[in-house]
C-alpha cells in the first residue's frame, strides 16, 4: 500500500497545517481535499480606490501603497546566491545577459497594503509547492529515500500564477527576447483574483510533459509571456524546470498545452514514490502525471561559478 492509503485520520495532515488529517484535508482512506485559501480584502470604513493600486477597481483600497515582489519573496530567498538573485529576461536588462540583484529590488509599488495582505496565503502555499519539489528531489539522493505525500489546493496555485501575471503586467516587467511587452491588465483578472469570480471555461493551469518525456530538474523559476494581437494570451511558468502554462483565453487546441488542471503528480525512483496531490473543488479534474526519476547529481554544475560571472 502507498503512503496515500497508509496515512490515518489522526496523523498530521500532509498539507503541513499542523492539524490532524481528520480535521483538515482527509476525506477518507486515500482521498484528500485541501480547500483554497480565502482571498479576503480587509474591511475599510469608506470606499476608496488608490490610483497606484492595480486592484483599485474593487474600491477597497487602503491609503498606503506597498511594494509587491513580482515573484514571491519566499521563493526568491530560495534562489539567493552570493547575497543576490541572478536575473535575466526583464525589459531593463540587456537581452541574454544577467544581473545579480538583491531581492528587494525585484518589487514595485503596485498594490495598496490592503490588497497586498489579502494575497499572503497564496505566497505561502506557492512557496511550499516550490520547496516540496526540491525536498522530494533531495530525499531521492539519500541512501534510503522514503515515500512522501504533500497536499495542495489547485485553486491556490492557479491564483498565485494569476497574481504573478498581474504584478508583472502592472509593473511593466514582461519582455520577449529583450523587448518590453506592454499589455493591458484586464478587469476580469482582478475579479478572479479578488472578487472570487469563476475562471472562464478552459482557462487556468495546464501541465506540459515534454515530447521526449525528460525534465532536467534545476532550482529555478521563470515566467515567459505568450502574447498575440497585443494581448497576453498565456504565461509559461517554469517551476524548478517543470513547465506549467496559465491560459488566459480560450485555447484553440487544448491538448497542445498539456494536462488541464492535473490532480496528482507522482515522482518515482527504484520503486519509491512521492506524491503531490493537487486538490480541486471540482471533482472533474482527476488526471495524474507519472514522472520517473532516472538520474541526479547533488553537486552544482561544473561551470556554475563561471556562469554566475557571465
Amino acid at each position: 500500500m502507498s503512503i496515500r492509503e497508509n496515512l490515518k485520520p489522526y496523523d498530521l495532515c500532509p498539507c503541513q497545517s499542523g492539524n490532524k488529517a481528520k480535521f483538515c484535508c482527509w476525506i477518507s482512506k486515500g482521498r484528500w481535499n485541501k480547500a483554497p485559501a480565502p482571498v479576503q480584502v480587509g474591511h475599510i470604513p469608506v470606499e476608496y480606490a488608490h490610483n497606484k493600486c492595480y486592484a483599485s477597481l474593487t474600491n477597497k483600497c487602503s491609503t498606503k501603497i506597498s511594494r509587491e515582489h513580482y515573484i514571491s519573496h519566499n521563493i526568491l530567498k530560495e534562489l539567493v546566491y552570493d547575497r543576490g538573485v541572478k536575473i535575466t529576461g526583464l525589459p531593463w536588462i540587456d537581452y541574454e545577459t544577467w544581473k545579480l540583484l538583491p531581492t528587494d529590488s525585484l518589487a514595485s509599488n503596485i498594490l495598496c497594503e490592503n490588497h497586498n495582505k489579502a494575497l499572503s496565503d497564496l505566497d505561502a502555499q506557492m512557496g511550499r509547492f516550490f520547496r516540496t519539489i526540491l525536498d522530494f528531489d533531495e530525499d531521492f539522493n539519500r541512501d534510503d529515500p522514503k515515500e512522501e505525500l504533500a497536499v495542495f489546493s489547485g485553486e491556490d496555485i492557479e491564483k498565485w500564477m494569476l497574481k504573478t501575471v498581474c504584478a508583472m503586467v502592472a509593473s511593466s516587467q514582461l519582455a520577449t527576447q529583450g523587448q518590453k511587452n506592454d499589455v493591458q491588465l484586464k478587469k476580469e483578472w482582478v475579479d478572479i483574483l479578488y472578487n472570487n469570480h469563476s475562471w472562464p471555461e478552459h482557462w487556468g493551469i495546464y501541465f506540459k510533459v515534454p515530447a521526449d518525456k525528460t525534465i532536467t530538474q534545476f532550482k529555478s523559476i521563470s515566467v515567459q509571456p505568450l502574447t498575440g494581437e497585443g494581448e497576453l494570451k498565456a504565461a509559461e511558468f517554469s517551476i524548478n524546470e517543470f513547465k506549467f502554462y496559465l491560459i488566459l483565453g480560450k485555447p484553440d487546441n487544448r491538448r497542445a498545452w498539456g494536462i488541464y488542471r492535473p490532480r496528482t503528480m507522482i515522482f518515482s525512483q527504484n520503486g519509491v514514490k512521492k506524491y503531490i496531490e493537487i486538490c480541486w473543488q471540482n471533482n472533474a479534474y482527476q488526471s495524474h502525471v507519472d514522472l520517473t526519476r532516472i538520474g541526479t547529481t547533488a553537486s552544482e554544475p561544473p561551470d556554475w561559478e563561471q556562469w554566475m560571472k557571465q
